[in-house]
């Protein structure tokens, strides 16, 4: 991206609140090696952000006025080399939680996340791990557990290799590509290539959709 030194992390923020903008904002550049571009009020002025200005991460809130940050998610991760959009919002509802990560959502924080734990979500997307706060990640897994108790069949995953199965549940443990490789004794070029052709058996696009579907399998 012109204006932003190479090696440096560049986030666009969306969020309808400009004091938690600019208190964002503060969070961010204190980091050395992260930056923010660009500021959105509403979803679609994130969308049209991310297209101009081409960032590595969007800091995406849920409840915006006109499109909302699951709509602009899914708009998103649609456009070639799209970012990273983690989700950072007030809304702890498992519905909610659901849409933003079927949407492609690479993970979901509540604002009440500190400054270390946000700035430890963005690193850890990058390097392939779906962030999810703690409160999140328990509220999905007994959202998908209570549903699929209702549903009494777990779902059916299509055919994998005894590598991706084990792949597919540390990854829904929230276990991160080094400690995935660390785990299997391989390297971690290995875990993406599987990783990249376990996504195309299971028809998703990311890291947490994934996650759903393990759940939804009964595999965690």
């Amino acid at each position: 991206m012109d204006g932003v030194e190479q090696g440096t992390i560049s986030v666009v923020v969306a969020d309808d609140h400009p004091e938690f903008r600019q208190e964002l904002r503060e969070v961010v550049n204190d980091v050395g090696d992260f930056v923010v571009v660009g500021e959105a009020p509403d979803g679609a002025s994130a969308v049209r952000l991310v297209q101009e200005l081409n960032p590595d991460i969007v800091l995406m809130d849920l409840q915006m006025p006109g499109m909302d940050g699951s709509a602009a998610t899914a708009e998103i991760v649609k456009l070639d080399d799209a970012p990273l959009v983690i989700v950072l919002t007030a809304s702890s509802l498992s519905s909610d939680m659901l849409e933003a990560i079927t949407a492609g959502a690479a993970g979901y924080l509540l604002k009440g996340a500190s400054a270390d734990e946000i700035r430890a979500a963005v690193k850890a997307a990058l390097d392939g791990g779906a962030p999810l706060s703690p409160e999140v990640a328990g509220a999905l897994l007994r959202h998908m557990r209570e549903r699929d108790v209702k549903k009494r069949a777990p779902e059916k995953l299509p055919p994998l290799t005894e590598r991706e199965a084990k792949i597919l549940e540390l990854l829904a443990l929230g276990r991160g590509n080094n400690e995935i490789a660390g785990h299997l004794f391989v390297s971690v070029a290995t875990v993406k290539s599987c990783m990249a052709e376990m996504f195309e058996k299971l028809g998703v696009d990311s890291r947490a959709q994934a996650a759903v579907l393990a759940v939804r399998a009964g595999l965690v």
